[in-house]
């Protein structure tokens, strides 16, 4: 389709050193009509195994001070930024809360990324699976289509105007993925 855009992410969608919040991010690819598709792989396990060791131990993993300062900034605003200054000074139960709630945010994020830009998420539990979800996402791409209208309110604001898409008269299994709506232009 001409001038459309995806973005195609093979990822378990933690966020381990973003600059940019989740909002900016999600406002911009949603502004500039960018339809997301996931396909996420499951590094929970292998993760949180290594989570558990002495940060000095070959194959430890650490989490950065960025996935600890988001984890403080989302879920626990009024704690102490240093009490999440140093994660080798954390207890086992704490390494593990942390790092199953940012995979679950993760997966939140990513299913919300992809319903507001009418992408969507696969899930790839092995590299057959992953091939297949390429695959999906191709197909997705090169059978869209393109609809537009005239809006009913024409005020050149700037704002999101929320829209929905309904097809009638086709077979239950046809599948409908539409963006949740748009930005109006601004004078």
């Amino acid at each position: 389709m001409r001038g459309r855009r995806a973005l195609v992410a093979l990822t378990d969608g933690v966020d381990s050193a973003s600059d940019s919040d989740f909002q900016t991010t999600r406002l911009k690819l949603v502004r500039a009509g960018i339809a997301s598709y996931f396909i996420q792989v499951n590094t929970e396990e292998f993760v949180e195994e290594r989570l558990l060791r002495d940060c000095q131990d070959e194959g430890a993993v650490v989490l950065s001070r960025k996935q600890l300062e988001r984890y403080r900034r989302v879920f626990l605003p009024r704690a102490k930024r240093e009490d999440f200054g140093d994660f080798c000074t954390m207890g086992s139960f704490e390494r593990m809360t942390i790092s199953r709630d940012l995979y679950n945010l993760a997966r939140r994020e990513m299913t919300d990324l992809a319903k507001a830009s009418g992408g969507n998420n696969f899930l790839a539990a092995t590299l057959q699976d992953a091939r297949a979800a390429f695959t999906r996402v191709a197909a997705e791409i090169g059978t869209q289509y393109s609809l537009g209208y005239y809006p009913e309110n024409k005020v050149r604001d700037g704002k999101f105007r929320t829209i929905r898409v309904e097809v009638q008269g086709v077979p239950d299994k046809s599948q409908v993925r539409a963006r949740e709506g748009y930005y109006a232009p601004k004078s």
